[in-house]
């Protein structure tokens, strides 16, 4: 009996404690729901949208190139048609080398231009018949400048041509993704015959050989390819014999140090999407994005200030991808990503403040906008965190109550991004997306808001 009433006297002890430790949980819930009381939603904020034709950007800063550069003549049949062109700088891997020695005689054997095509880079159909044209620049570009997709290098002489086939590259030549294009053996010979001024620097070199321009010299197509200029083991290589010894020289293009640039032509007329843009109106059911330098989508909140008094603490943007009778979407790849900017007080675009923080902490989920597909709806749609953007609106700290979604490209290479290439490198890649409006019957664009009052 004794062990008995020992054990009920635990027992009771153990239950009022448990309950002791249970009570302050208890408590604080209620406060939680009593704190949970003053939180607003509202997905009813009005938008208004519309697509607008892209821009120029920036293609080349100084000791900032690109990894890839497009080239190419696509026909997308809702987006029209654009030219990709590359121009590119040359540049010594060895000042003085050993065949501009006068006291030995020099026989040229070939001079070929070595080009590394970016397996990341392929859009659209690339098994069909694409020509490339060298030409020599006609002047020297500037590595000091800033370059813009919109600009022209004047050009001379051709140099050489050659057609082939993307997908084929890897079986018609001995590297992977190794384009061989050999030159005008006349050109070779004269970069035999400078003077050994010319091979003292890269800056004497580009007075005799300023460059070259990758010219797409074919009708449109449904494909582009990008070139990895970047790439060390590309560029001119000079074969030539001393004394009856081979020998061969490389000038390279990859430094950073070498100003680059690819040049678009769009070309919209006849192109579903020249009718949509600056229309509110038909922007109500259908948006256009483009990468390169193709369209953008503007989006008003024109009532934001009517919030005014209230502490956001969730602005999510919701887009749906829709599709025209005119597209081809299993051949033309969407944006992978959609990314948020707004003009500043200069007119400037510039990073919207949640997008911003993103590319600082290196991480995209903080502004979202990944491409989602639903497998059940079959309906693809892109999230984005606009927080911050949207309370700067509303408090009026912000010039503009107008935002503006950029396709977004995913850095592969994992680079340290500059910020004269934001929308992040969007002049890499040309997918693009048929985004569905504020307006649409069944997947309209929404604002979802979660707010509290502010007394």
């Amino acid at each position: 009996m004794k062990h008995l009433a020992t054990f009920w006297l635990s027992l009771t002890v153990l239950l009022f404690a448990v309950i002791g430790c249970n009570e302050p949980a208890l408590v604080g819930g209620e406060l939680l729901q009593d704190d949970q009381i003053g939180i607003r939603y509202t997905d009813t904020v009005r938008m208004t949208a519309r697509t607008v034709p892209g821009d120029s950007v920036r293609t080349f800063a100084p000791a900032v190139p690109l990894f890839s550069y497009l080239f190419g003549h696509l026909d997308d049949p809702v987006f029209g048609t654009v030219r990709a062109s590359i121009y590119t700088e040359v540049g010594l891997t060895q000042v003085n080398p050993d065949f501009i020695n006068d006291t030995i005689d020099q026989q040229l054997d070939s001079v070929v231009l070595l080009l590394y095509y970016d397996t990341m880079a392929f859009y659209g159909n690339w098994n069909q018949e694409m020509s490339i044209e060298v030409l020599e620049l006609a002047e020297p570009m500037d590595p000091l400048r800033s370059y813009f997709s919109n600009e022209s290098i004047p050009t001379g002489q051709s140099l050489g041509m050659r057609t082939f086939t993307p997908e084929k590259l890897n079986q018609a030549d001995t590297s992977l993704g190794l384009l061989r294009i050999t030159l005008d053996p006349t050109f070779g010979q004269r970069l035999i015959d400078l003077p050994a001024s010319a091979y003292a620097s890269d800056t004497s070199l580009q007075n005799e050989l300023a460059g070259f321009c990758l010219y797409p010299n074919f009708e449109a197509t449904d494909g582009l390819i990008g070139f990895g200029l970047r790439i060390q083991a590309g560029g001119l290589v000079l074969h030539y014999s001393q004394d009856g010894e081979p020998g061969s020289y490389r000038f390279g293009i990859s430094s950073s140090l070498l100003a680059k640039n690819v040049r678009f032509e769009t070309d919209h007329s006849a192109a579903p999407v020249e009718a949509f843009f600056y229309d509110d109106q038909l922007g109500d059911s259908l948006l256009f994005v483009q990468g390169m330098a193709g369209p953008r989508v503007e989006i008003e909140f024109p009532n934001i200030r009517n919030l005014e008094g209230i502490a956001v603490n969730k602005a999510e943007l919701t887009v749906y991808a829709g599709s025209m009778a005119e597209d081809k979407p299993l051949l033309f790849q969407k944006a992978s990503q959609l990314y948020v900017m707004r003009e500043n007080a200069d007119g400037n675009l510039v990073a919207v403040e949640d997008a911003s923080l993103a590319l600082l902490r290196k991480n995209l989920s903080i502004i979202g906008g990944q491409e989602d597909f639903d497998p059940d709806l079959l309906v693809t749609s892109y999230t984005l965190n606009l927080t911050d953007a949207i309370q700067g609106m509303i408090d009026g700290t912000t010039t503009s109550n107008t935002i503006v979604l950029q396709a977004y490209v995913d850095d592969l290479y994992n680079r340290t991004i500059n910020s004269d290439f934001l929308p992040v490198l969007k002049p890499e890649r040309p997918n693009r997306t048929i985004l569905l409006g504020p307006g649409h019957s069944t997947y309209p664009m929404m604002l979802s808001l979660t707010y509290s009052e502010v007394p």
